[in-house]
């Protein structure tokens, strides 16, 4: 295991090679915070959407999703091999319905910290947060985190003394409901 430390925060860093890959891949993503994806691209979606279609309702559902995900889901794993888990843990904490994936990293994170009772917390959120989620398209399941859900259950059954909770508070990311809302009700007609 690696022993270098980040002497600021006292959070484990990760090797050179695996920052530099994460920086090579964030300076690909596009930060949505600098884009204007503005109401002119959206109706012309939406009418693409009404000419082809579930598969384009569908793509560009996820597309969109992806495209506000993609960029603070990177960085969070950067501050996160960085050794700055409380950054990391403030950009990941809003995308727990866009996918399953930052929760499983904050639980994983939270169990390194010996925060366990934050670890079943974040699990009950990130299963309610998926399965209500718009971006949910397939009505997929949250099965990887129900199971480690189980078994964080257990961990803190087991290391009660120890656990050093401190709580978090959850905001969903912001995104364009009605755009949102508007595909999916072209879904429901098709």
């Amino acid at each position: 295991m690696n022993s270098k430390i980040n002497l600021k925060t006292g959070y484990p860093i990760a090797k050179f090679s695996s920052i530099q890959q994460t920086k090579e891949m964030l300076a690909t993503t596009q930060d949505p915070n600098n884009i204007n994806f503005g109401k002119y691209e959206k109706d012309n979606l939406i009418k693409h959407c009404q000419e082809f279609g579930n598969n384009a309702i569908n793509m560009t559902i996820e597309r969109y999703g992806g495209f506000l995900y993609l960029y603070p889901s990177t960085l969070g794993e950067l501050k996160y091999k960085q050794g700055l888990w409380d950054e990391a843990e403030l950009l990941w904490l809003p995308l727990l319905m866009a996918n399953t994936n930052p929760c499983e990293f904050l639980a994983k994170m939270y169990r390194r910290e010996h925060r366990y009772n934050d670890e079943i917390s974040i699990l009950k959120l990130g299963i309610n947060a998926w399965k209500t989620s718009p971006f949910n398209l397939y009505h997929g399941t949250a099965e990887n985190l129900e199971e480690r859900l189980t078994k964080a259950i257990k961990v803190k059954d087991h290391h009660t003394m120890k656990d050093i909770s401190r709580g978090f508070k959850y905001v969903p990311f912001e995104f364009d409901e009605e755009f949102i809302g508007k595909l999916n009700s072209l879904r429901k007609q098709n």
